[in-house]
């Protein structure tokens, strides 16, 4: 069984605030969900920006990555132990693609793209959990209701805090988990 999580991020130079925050998410989510780690493929965009450190990272701990880049960025160089899939998809398609093959959708802080893409998954009725207070456009997400659209099933779910993040990301997870075997 495979949990495909997808990561909703920057693909500009990304705030120091932002890195900080996406750094020790990643450490907690090693840390605290060691038990699914197996389990779990994070989907990413692109290459370039908060994606990039983000990816960096969670490979440095040999965790699973599929990216599916944008059409305008299938010939630059992703790293090897990344799977790569080249759709021939412009952004917008590719972020519908990245959504719907999720089962969660994590949005680390980004602009008009993460936004889109947590609407996407809100209006999926996928779990959503952003990363918010990391300098970036989507923090303006706290101004809106949790549940965007009341005829959806899952609120939007933000966290300032990259280890509460973690711990309930790590719930859902064991959860899903458990309905999968169901």
């Amino acid at each position: 069984m495979v949990i495909e999580i997808g990561i909703a991020a920057y693909s500009g130079d990304p705030p120091p605030k932002a890195v900080s925050k996406v750094s020790k998410l990643v450490e907690y989510f090693v840390e605290i969900c060691r038990d699914v780690l197996n389990d779990v493929v994070f989907l990413v965009g692109g290459y370039e920006g908060l994606m990039r450190f983000f990816i960096d990272k969670v490979l440095d701990h040999r965790l699973r990555v599929v990216l599916i880049p944008p059409v305008e960025q299938e010939d630059k160089r992703f790293p090897e132990e990344a799977i790569v899939i080249k759709t021939g998809v412009t952004f917008i398609v590719r972020s519908s693609i990245l959504v719907h093959s999720s089962d969660i959708l994590l949005a680390l802080g980004g602009g008009v793209g993460t936004l889109e893409e947590v609407i996407t998954a809100h209006n999926e009725g996928k779990p959503v959990y952003v990363l918010i207070d990391t300098d970036l456009p989507t923090d303006i997400l706290k101004l809106l209701p949790e549940r965007i659209d009341l005829r959806t099933s899952n609120p939007v779910k933000l966290y300032s805090d990259p280890e509460k993040l973690a711990v309930d990301l790590c719930s859902e997870l064991k959860l899903l988990k458990s309905r999968y075997r169901a």
